[in-house]
């Protein structure tokens, strides 16, 4: 018998990650840094990163609706550079 799928969580499972990462780089490029800290983000991010997380919307769609919000000056490949980089390649302890 053949194993069709394997499921598997990467993030803070199977890897460490620190999303402060990404919001103080973020913020960075929003005009006049408009949004301080994680705390002010958080209502705007998880109305749809449960979505997002589900598949439910595309990555593009997720940082289309963030950028619009927030007013975020960076190109899409910046926030996804500025997303990916909050995993740590070492392997969980």
């Amino acid at each position: 018998m053949f194993t069709k799928i394997i499921v598997f969580d990467l993030g803070n499972v199977i890897f460490k990650f620190d999303l402060m990462k990404f919001i103080k780089a973020y913020i960075q490029r929003i005009p006049d840094h408009k949004i301080t800290d994680f705390n002010e983000l958080i209502p705007t991010y998880s109305e749809f990163a449960y979505s997002y997380e589900k598949g439910n919307i595309s990555s593009f769609d997720f940082y289309d609706i963030l950028a619009k919000r927030t007013q975020y000056l960076g190109t899409y490949n910046e926030f996804v550079f500025q997303w990916n980089n909050i995993l740590n390649l070492c392997l969980k302890q």
